[in-house]
């Protein structure tokens, strides 16, 4: 819960609070979206899409928003999480090779 509502204070909240609900579009969530990702902030923005998909649909249910624009499976709204550790090695050869290379470039190369 702390951490929903840091996200909200922190980064959904000087972005969206203060437009009308019903102003707010896909393009709105999708930079907030965006702009987080880029900071590499995948968890708080995967917390955000929460927090905002469940004020729109509560907007929704109150009939103050036509449609909920945070929903669905939009490409806009996807958040990729991106890979920043290198392969593990799995096989024994893999292994022999890896440390014959290591043995070959010397430990200049390492420092």
């Amino acid at each position: 819960m702390e951490k929903s509502l840091s996200g909200f204070q922190g980064d959904i909240y000087p972005t969206l609070a203060k437009m009308p609900v019903g102003n707010i579009k896909l393009e709105h969530v999708s930079a907030l979206l965006a702009k987080l990702t880029s900071q590499g902030k995948v968890a708080m923005g995967k917390r955000c899409r929460r927090i905002i998909r469940a004020v729109l649909g509560f907007a929704l249910g109150r009939e103050r928003v036509m449609r909920n624009v945070a929903l669905g499976k939009s490409d806009e709204l996807e958040i990729q999480h991106t890979v920043s550790h290198a392969a593990a090695i799995e096989k024994p050869a893999e292994l022999g090779r890896y440390l014959c290379k290591l043995d070959t470039v010397g430990q200049d190369a390492v420092k």
